[in-house]
């Protein structure tokens, strides 16, 4: 079976489901499934585009039992998401069962997977083959079939930091320690991520964090970019002002403030700033300089909160040089984090 037969099959599936729970919606797919396809598009993308349906409705769509159809070695079984570029499916290996996740750039009916988003999928496959890490997804295998790129990596099933919310300020810590040291860890390997976010960190069976989607990721020792002049590197509230104020380059440092926002997710709720009613509000707050969480009702003495705050003043930085490296942010957390532990 080919990748994009198992595509087809699986997005038949999908739509079959959106039916049943939406009748109307029949005559929108006999009327323009055949012209999304011509477009290259999936039908699922078509009403994604005309909010005929939600993301939610999709999700839910896709996760009910499907029979697994075999593709190469492996198994691929239910969708397990998909953006604007891609869908990533569940999967397993033949050999042993491994659970694993496959992304695939195109959707079904499209003309492969060239241009900038092709290049970013082996973009991230080969900054993936660099690095070896417990909090860094493990890439398992990569390639193209009929010019649509795929990688295959190991599967992370315990939802995403997004969904944990607020948490306790030594299980946020110790989290944020985690992570930092995965960046230490990329960077050290000449890979800036670019886009972390709790989205993008991921929990393994145990619970500890997993940091994926290294769609934007750069490699520090190249010159050139895959991303568009002008383009927002990243993702508002955890992108470094740098990065939202377009600067043609996001060097390690912005990793930093990331897991300073991120960690700060983690400790209050939202990332810093995440009140301003605009981009440029925004942008004019983090510009100002971090000001400390000023006794955010965390449970911790009051030596602990001091630690906290100084932890976070130096990831958030306005100026990049300011901020500290990456190693010495993780080595920062993980000693908050033991006096948290503390008390």
């Amino acid at each position: 079976m080919r990748l994009r037969e198992v595509q087809e099959r699986r997005e038949a599936e999908v739509c079959a489901r959106l039916v049943a729970a939406r009748p109307a919606l029949r005559a929108t797919l006999e009327r323009d499934a055949p012209l999304a396809r011509a477009a290259g598009l999936s039908f699922v993308e078509v009403l994604l585009a005309r909010r005929l349906v939600e993301p939610e409705d999709v999700a839910a769509a896709a996760r009910g039992p499907v029979p697994p159809l075999p593709w190469r070695d492996l198994d691929v079984l239910g969708e397990a998401g998909r953006g604007v570029h891609g869908v990533v499916y569940w999967a397993r290996r033949q050999l042993d069962g491994l659970p694993v996740a496959l992304k695939v750039l195109r959707a079904p009916g499209g003309e492969g997977g060239g241009g900038l988003d092709g290049a970013r999928l082996l973009r991230e496959a080969r900054l993936l083959a660099r690095l070896d890490h417990p909090g860094i997804v493990r890439l398992l295998d990569a390639g193209e079939e009929d010019g649509a790129p795929w990688i295959v990596t190991e599967a992370l099933s315990g939802g995403s930091l997004a969904d944990l919310g607020r948490q306790p300020p030594v299980r946020a810590l110790a989290l944020a320690a985690r992570v930092a040291h995965a960046l230490a860890h990329a960077h050290a390997a000449g890979v800036i991520h670019r886009d972390l976010k709790p989205s993008n960190v991921l929990l393994d069976a145990q619970g500890l964090p997993r940091v994926v989607d290294f769609g934007l990721a750069r490699d520090a020792g190249r010159t050139g970019d895959l991303t568009g002049s002008g383009a927002l590197l990243g993702s508002l509230g955890f992108a470094a002002p740098e990065q939202v104020g377009g600067a043609a380059r996001a060097d390690p440092k912005a990793d930093v403030w990331a897991v300073g926002a991120l960690l700060h997710a983690l400790l209050v709720g939202a990332p810093p700033y995440a009140d301003a009613p605009t981009l440029g509000a925004w942008l004019g707050r983090a510009r100002a300089g971090f000001r400390g969480l000023r006794g955010a009702g965390l449970s911790v003495s009051e030596d602990t909160a001091a630690l906290i705050d100084g932890v976070l003043l130096d990831a958030l930085r306005v100026e990049p040089a300011e901020r500290p490296d990456m190693a010495a942010l993780a080595r920062a957390v993980a000693f908050t984090a033991a006096a948290a532990q503390r008390g």
